[in-house]
Order: structure tokens, then sequence, then C-alpha cells
């Protein structure tokens, strides 16, 4: 997406036009005036320059003086650059529902496996904190760039039991971020939430300060599955996780089984070696400026050795 310091410079591209296509005109009019009333060895020359090569020549330099312009107006777009800072929280569910056995062998431990992989596979510098939640959110690993204190807080994750408070596990999160860089919160649950504060809502906030919430899914809509200890079926609430990685600015992913699990959180581990940032492109529109004279004034030398 491109942005401007300046946009009102780019009011000057309208008389660059408007002399542009006068000019055209007029150029076109002498050549066709020309042909009208010389004789043929004397139009030769006239009609070679009605072919595009010289069209082109009259063209070039009003090409390079609207670069001109667009470089006065500053223009500037946001473009993936490495990032070299990165933060990130693991938010993982630790609700009843994941004790469901629709996964091998169940949620939870599925989860966990999936986030040793991510751990790995995660640029090196990583800072990583972890959030477990079921009816509250708690901190399992404040934000560390050790891989050994990370796999370890895995270990310790609490057994599936109780409701799900994924508001309160995405502001515990952010929490832990800082106000700068990349950060990024990745949120793994059912999405069933039945604690309050409103997740969305939470997300919304929470995006509005540049930080990426990406979600993953684990469960299917439709199971047979249930909450253990409980008639109660362990569903999946997608549209909830849709709405929640939207207001967050990041992406939902649905993973149906444990193979899915773990090439969503590969992708997402490498998606945090990267960062959006506003790259100025000033330079570009003039060195494209300086290219369009040049090649403007060799091609012109080059027609007229012919």
């Amino acid at each position: 997406m491109l942005s401007f310091v300046h946009p009102w410079t780019l009011l000057l591209w309208a008389p660059l036009a408007a002399l542009a296509a006068w000019d055209w005109w007029a150029w076109r009019g002498t050549r066709v005036r020309a042909l009208l009333y010389s004789s043929l060895p004397a139009v030769t020359p006239f009609a070679r320059d009605l072919g595009l090569p010289l069209a082109g020549l009259r063209v070039l330099p009003y090409l390079a003086a609207a670069l001109l312009i667009a470089a006065l107006a500053a223009p500037s777009a946001l473009l993936p650059s490495p990032a070299h800072d990165a933060r990130a929280i693991l938010c993982i569910d630790t609700s009843g529902s994941m004790g469901a056995d629709d996964f091998t062998p169940t949620r939870a431990a599925a989860a966990r496996a999936a986030a040793r992989n991510f751990i790995d596979a995660l640029p090196r510098g990583t800072s990583l904190g972890i959030v477990t939640f079921a009816s509250a959110a708690q901190v399992a690993l404040l934000p560390s760039d050790d891989r050994g204190e990370q796999r370890a807080a895995l270990e310790h994750l609490a057994q599936p039991n109780g409701a799900t408070a994924i508001g309160a596990a995405l502001a515990t999160a952010a929490s832990l971020l800082p106000a700068h860089g990349r950060r990024a919160i990745v949120l793994l649950t059912d999405g069933e939430n039945n604690r309050p504060p409103d997740p969305e809502g939470a997300a919304r906030a929470i995006g509005a300060r540049g930080i990426t919430i990406d979600t993953v899914g684990i469960g299917v809509a439709q199971t047979s599955a249930t909450i253990p200890g409980t008639n109660e079926l362990a569903g999946l609430d997608a549209p909830a996780l849709e709405a929640i990685a939207a207001a967050g600015h990041g992406t939902y992913a649905q993973a149906s089984n444990t193979a899915e699990l773990a090439r969503d959180f590969a992708k997402l581990a490498r998606a945090l070696t990267w960062e959006r940032r506003p790259v100025a492109l000033q330079a570009l529109c003039v060195g494209g400026a300086l290219l369009l004279i040049a090649f403007g004034t060799a091609w012109r030398g080059a027609w007229h050795m012919d």
C-alpha cells in the first residue's frame, strides 16, 4: 500500500498531462500537414517520424517529469523486511474441550507436539512467551529466547479442565509484548469462548497496537467427540476464530488432524522472520526518471544517425 508525505504535490500531474496532450496534438498536426503538402522525397523523413520510435521519444520526458513529481510527494510503501527482534506469545487452550480424542491421542497432546515443532522452527533470536488458559489465563513462560526454557514450559502445561477464557488470554499475552518491533500472538484453541472479556473486542484493541494475532482452530465443527466427563460435544467455533484473526490483522487456519496442525504452526513460525515496514521510494522515482532521460537521449541519438 502506497502512502505519501506530501500527496498534494501529485496535483501537478494534471497540468503535466494537459501539456503532454497539447504537445502530442501539435506534433501530430505538424507531421500530417507535412505529408499533405510535400513531395514524396520530402515527406519520407516525416513519415518515419510518424512511427512509434519518435512518438515514444516525445512521451519519455513527460514520464520522467511524472516520476520526479512523485518523488516530491515522498512516497513510501509497506514492504516485507527481515525481522531481527521478533517477539511472540503462544496462547494454548487447556480447557476441558482440549481433552477430546478426535486428535490422537487428544487435542491437548497434539497441541503440545505442534508447539514443540513451532519452537524448533522459530528464527534464531526470536523471543517467545507462553500463556495457557482455561477458566482464567496464566503465564507459563515469560518471553525468552532460550529454547530449553521454551520446551520445558510445554512439559508443565495443566491437564485439560475448566472453561475457555480466550479474551483474558489475549489480554494477558498482549501485556507481555513491548511497544514496538515485530510482535505476534499465536492462539491455539477450539474457539468456544465462555468467559469474559469479549475476545473479538480484545483482539481489535490489540490489533490497534500493531500486534498481529494469528489463530489456529483445532478440531472440527461437526464432531462426535465429547468433552471428557460430560456429554457435551467438543466442537469448533471457526467463525469466532476468523473474527479474532481479522480484528488482529492476522490469519486463521483450521487443523482437523495432527499433520495439518504441524503444517500450520510451521508456516506461522516462518512468518515471524518477516515484518512489514515502510520503505521510502523517493530514490526509486528519481532513479527511474534519470533512467528514462538517459534512455531517451541515447535513443534520439541513435535514431538521427540512421
